[in-house]
Order: C-alpha cells, then sequence, then structure tokens
C-alpha cells in the first residue's frame, strides 16, 4: 500500500443535511427536489427541441440520501446544499459525523 493512501477501513468525515418544507415554504418543496435531486428541461427554439440536465447534489461523489429530506454528503457540498435550501427558506440543519468506508462501498445503498 502506497504510504499515503488511507486504510480500507478508515472513518470518512461526512456532513448530514436535512430540511423541512413545511408550513409556508411548503410551496418551495418541488425547487429543494430539484436541486438535490437534479431534473432535466426540455427547451424548443426555432423547432428544435432540446434536453437539458440539471445534475443535482445527489449527483456528487459520496453523496447519499438518508431518508426523506436528509443527506449525507462531502463537507463542502453539504455547504453548499444548505446554502442554497436557505435561500429558499427552508429550515436546514447540519451536522458533521464520521462514517465507515465500509458502509459507503460502492453498490450499497443509494436510498432507503
Amino acid at each position: 500500500m502506497e504510504p499515503d493512501a488511507p486504510e480500507p477501513n478508515a472513518d470518512l468525515d461526512r456532513t448530514l443535511v436535512s430540511y423541512d418544507a413545511s408550513g409556508p415554504a411548503r410551496s418551495k418543496a418541488a425547487r429543494a427536489c430539484q436541486i438535490a435531486f437534479g431534473y432535466e428541461q426540455r427547451v424548443t427554439r426555432n423547432g428544435v427541441t432540446r434536453t437539458y440536465r440539471r445534475p443535482g447534489y445527489l449527483d456528487r461523489p459520496g453523496a447519499r440520501r438518508v431518508g426523506q429530506s436528509v443527506f449525507l454528503l462531502r463537507g463542502e457540498d453539504a455547504q453548499a446544499l444548505a446554502r442554497d435550501l436557505r435561500r429558499l427558506g427552508l429550515a436546514v440543519r447540519t451536522m458533521r459525523i464520521r462514517v465507515k468506508r465500509e458502509e459507503l462501498a460502492e453498490g450499497g445503498p443509494r436510498a432507503f
């Protein structure tokens, strides 16, 4: 193993992001989903239709959906998602945690 390579079972720093789109912010829930999950948009101009794919935060490396309105992301991605959701007026909470690498192994669950 290379000297700078991480231990195979080393813990990883991640951040949980949770948001609430209830009450007056409920109308923003659809936009929050677009930000988190991404979306496609079809645009027709001069008879030509194009489809644009806008990736969401869950398309980023290491991102996972943990539950309804709860995501696990790398630190910088989590802070950016929290900022974008707060701009919508949503209540957002974040918490840094450590996760075992094998629990995030490729092929593991992306959503529960």
